[in-house]
């Protein structure tokens, strides 16, 4: 019976001495509540020179102390005529009250949630948002975080020009560690790139934090971007995979790295190539501009080096791509193969220089492209049997040989001379101008249009052959127009006539005008 009443006298003492702490924490808490909401806002108001308000702050000692808030938001330099630097719709503290009171403050973990950062433009050189020349960018630790979680995060940076649409993010997971007062935080973060659409894993260094330039604040780390469906740029199809190292300020950032698309494919031809990037870029994150010099494109055999730019231009909404573009070690049957349908009509090796532009906007990546530059062709052959035909028909002529015409079929005439030329392309259109080549006892100068798509030619010129015009015929012709032959022999050679090239690429025709007349050669 003693053994009993002395339990429940030791519980109902427990259970005074329980309430009487719970009071007592209580008590400490609501003590402690106001002045630990002050310490943070002053912390936070020091370390981000951001006018801080806060909602609701609540504190909480058992069973270890946590503090809550809602409804954050930090105003970077009082600043109104921006969105505010930070908005939260709350945020978890775990620390110790010792912690919590000690200067600096030191918290152990924050978790934040619905988290949105969103920089602002970078002020004139010399001058922070108040007017005041060299702020000091290191304001002195007023608080220490050990580890930041803030999945769910949205980055937005307004652009330096107004009209320029701000870069954006969602960062579906990031977490946050210290290594030390002063020094940079390691991060991890996830997020879905918004165009092309594909997941970015990123691990690195941020800070430390700039409060007189938030955007001049330090960031370095890498990046394995995968799964990016290039689907979304009309006229193009692939899945991208690329991976990196960056390193700069948030509104400057270094980029190297690689990128690798085993299935793209141009919809106007539609055959898969694997092509492959190693680029050196400078990201403005202000709004997303991006500076590449250089990038090392390879696909099939061949290599272009690309340096240029990607950016926004007034009163136009996406990115203009703008690059001078060449090669010396291409082939132009890879180009072909990018751009036309069915097999290349020609190959050989390409050398190439031209500027590209691509604007943004909705069609075919193929009817919105713009370039202009000069090609030479080296060893070149023709890949339809066709042509090749036509061409041996037109060097035998050429030669005075038309009585070996029946041959034609037998020779294997391979054009191994140089073709040069300037070209254009726009709308679909490509249009050579001052375009060269040579043929066996032949030099062929000519200028005119090929569609992409419709696969139609038409092209005019000069033929210049050795032979007079009245050896390239048999029979009466050959004997009718000896009379014509010093009509035809200018600037040194034999024959010099005017010569058309039209039809498709697979039923192409050729012919010569003599007397204001074409006389089709097959």
């Amino acid at each position: 019976m003693r053994i009993r009443q002395t339990l429940w006298r030791t519980l109902i003492a427990f259970c005074i001495l329980a309430a009487v702490l719970l009071i007592v924490m209580a008590y400490l808490a609501t003590h402690y509540e106001p002045l630990i909401r002050d310490r943070l806002v002053a912390a936070i108001e020091q370390k981000y020179q951001s006018k801080v308000h806060i909602q609701a702050l609540h504190v909480n000692l058992l069973p270890r102390p946590v503090v809550t808030g809602e409804g954050i938001e930090l105003r970077w330099h009082d600043r109104t005529d921006v969105p505010p630097m930070v908005t939260l719709r709350g945020f978890t503290i775990h620390a110790g009250l010792r912690a919590l009171l000690s200067k600096p403050i030191h918290i152990a973990s924050l978790d934040l949630d619905g988290l949105k950062l969103t920089l602002p433009p970078k002020t004139d050189p010399g001058r922070t948002a108040h007017g005041n020349a060299n702020a000091s960018s290191s304001p002195g630790e007023a608080l220490v975080v050990d580890e930041v979680t803030a999945n769910g995060t949205f980055l937005q940076i307004l652009p330096k020009v107004e009209g320029k649409e701000p870069l954006e993010f969602d960062i579906a997971k990031l977490t946050m560690h210290s290594v030390g007062p002063g020094r940079p935080m390691e991060f991890q973060a996830s997020l879905t790139n918004p165009k092309p659409p594909g997941l970015i894993e990123s691990t690195g260094h941020f800070g430390p934090w700039r409060s007189d330039e938030p955007g001049d604040s330090p960031v370095d780390g890498h990046y394995t971007f995968t799964n990016a469906d290039l689907s979304v740029f009309s006229g193009i199809r692939g899945i991208l995979t690329s991976t990196g190292d960056y390193k700069g300020k948030l509104n400057q950032i270094g980029v190297s790295g690689t990128t690798d698309i085993p299935d793209f494919r141009v919809s106007s031809s539609n055959h898969k190539v694997r092509l492959q990037t190693t680029f050196q870029a400078t990201v403005d994150g202000t709004n997303g501009d991006t500076y590449l010099h250089p990038v090392d494109a390879r696909f099939l055999a061949t290599e272009l080096i690309c340096n240029g730019k990607v950016e926004h231009r007034p009163g136009t909404p996406g990115k203009f791509i703008d690059l001078d573009v060449k090669t010396t070690k291409g082939r132009v049957d890879d180009l072909l193969a990018l751009a036309v349908k069915g097999s290349p009509a020609m190959a050989g090796q390409v050398s190439l220089s031209t500027s590209l532009l691509l604007p943004p906007g909705q069609g075919d990546v193929i009817n919105r492209l713009q370039l202009a530059g000069k090609f030479g062709i080296g060893g070149a052959k023709f890949t339809s049997g066709t042509i090749e035909k036509d061409l041996s028909e037109l060097s035998i002529r050429a030669q005075g040989r038309p009585k070996e015409l029946s041959r034609a079929d037998e020779e294997s005439l391979q054009v191994t001379s140089d073709f040069r030329g300037d070209f254009t392309l726009g709308a679909g259109k490509l249009t050579l101008t001052r375009l060269t080549f040579s043929l066996p006892g032949a030099q062929v100068r000519m200028s005119g249009t090929y569609g992409l798509k419709s696969e139609v030619m038409d092209f005019n010129g000069l033929f210049r052959m050795q032979a007079k015009v009245s050896q390239a015929f048999t029979g009466w012709k050959s004997t009718l127009l000896r009379l014509a032959d010093p009509l035809f022999a200018k600037h040194g050679v034999g024959t010099e006539v005017p010569i058309h090239i039209g039809g498709t690429r697979e039923n192409p025709s050729f012919g010569v005008e003599l007397f204001h007349k074409e006389i089709k050669l097959r």
